[in-house]
């Protein structure tokens, strides 16, 4: 996911054009935001919220999984 110097990861080359785009477009303002979060043994945790202590409850959906 995140690669190494030589060999970027699929975040590094999705940023990196997320942004090349994004700077193409002249007349007009975005404002990005990103999450980044893990899933583990069922839970759900954000990775950039610093002493995250909060799982978030992943739920299932009878019809839809």
């Amino acid at each position: 996911m995140v690669g190494d110097g030589e060999n970027p990861g699929l975040m590094i080359r999705t940023l990196s054009d997320l942004f090349k785009t994004l700077n193409k477009v002249k007349d007009k303002e975005f404002n990005v935001e990103i999450s980044y979060v893990e899933v583990y043994n069922e839970q759900l945790k954000d990775l950039l919220v610093e002493n995250n202590n909060i799982n978030i409850d992943i739920r299932y959906d009878n019809q839809k999984g």
